[in-house]
């Protein structure tokens, strides 16, 4: 039961995530997703529920690299793969917690927190896409 529920993490997150920036670029004035990204979403005085979204989503892409190691117990990508979505939903944790650089501070004003240097927002995002495709293709 345990292992069944930590799997379902895994389709939860993402689609969590995916849900939460939807809303809060259509109700954020002067948000585009075509121009922004959606870390953008984290300045501002709505910018603690993109931040929690981040946070979650990380925490369930843990549970979900959790649950399938220990679904998966031998065979090819029994191993790495786990082990790179946990980095994965890591990786969801740290660019919670290092808040991105304005860009484009004209829309997004007034900002309410400082930010974090873009480097340590940018390096766990960068890093999403190099560990999650040799996952999926384990």
């Amino acid at each position: 039961m345990v292992n069944r529920l930590l799997v379902a993490c895994g389709a939860i997150g993402p689609l969590l995530n995916i849900v939460v920036v939807l809303i809060l670029g259509a109700t954020r004035p002067g948000y585009n997703a075509w121009q922004l990204p959606d870390s953008s979403l984290e300045l501002g005085a709505g910018g603690w529920i993109q931040i929690s979204n981040y946070f979650i989503s990380g925490l369930l892409l843990l549970g979900f690299a959790v649950g399938l190691r220990r679904v998966l117990r031998t065979g090819r990508g029994s191993t790495w793969g786990p082990i790179l979505l946990g980095i994965y939903g890591l990786s969801f944790i740290m660019i919670a917690i290092f808040i991105t650089d304005p860009v484009l501070q004209k829309r997004l004003r007034p900002l309410t927190r400082r930010a974090i240097p873009l480097a340590g927002h940018l390096g766990p995002a960068t890093r999403d896409l190099t560990k999650v495709t040799p996952a999926l293709s384990t």
